[in-house]
């Protein structure tokens, strides 16, 4: 198992519980921006908000586990763009 970091630098959800009802949700959001792209591929795909602490970063940390296990190259970048 990998770690990844991230602000509570705690291990991905989805390595863990890989059956779970929210590691199913995410491979849900998956299967839905996949859908919408009609076929082509999703180059980027950009998570955003108005405020902070609204998971933000596990929303995408999440996703590109769900991306990676499906055997897609994935690159994470976090930014905070405010600081």
């Amino acid at each position: 198992m990998r770690k990844l970091s991230t602000n509570s630098d705690s291990t991905a959800l989805m390595q863990i519980l890989r059956t779970s009802s929210t590691s199913e949700a995410y491979s849900s959001l998956r299967f839905n921006i996949e859908c919408s792209v009609f076929g082509r591929d999703a180059k980027t795909i950009s998570i955003t908000s108005a405020s902070r602490g609204e998971g933000k970063t596990t929303t995408a940390v999440q996703l590109a586990v769900a991306y990676a296990q499906i055997g897609k190259k994935v690159m994470l970048l976090d930014a905070d763009l405010r600081n």
